[in-house]
């Protein structure tokens, strides 16, 4: 992803939280989407359950763990 897709993408999600449609947000980096969702779990004293519509060939091992923002 280049710099000006990066930015419209982020100018994006910027836009949604000041409108109130998201609530709360988090990178997906170190430990990937598992390590995310279980910190915002935790943090907001919730719960959660992820699914997937689609793996897109990947593995749910790779989809909950790999630190790809892709």
């Amino acid at each position: 992803m280049n710099f000006a897709a990066a930015r419209r993408e982020m100018q994006c999600v910027l836009e949604a939280i000041e409108s109130g449609y998201v609530l709360a947000c988090h990178d997906i980096s170190e430990g990937g989407m598992a390590v995310a969702a279980g910190e915002m779990v935790l943090a907001g004293n919730l719960g959660i359950r992820l699914e997937p519509e689609s793996l897109d060939d990947l593995r749910w091992d790779e989809y909950l763990f790999t630190e790809s923002g892709g």
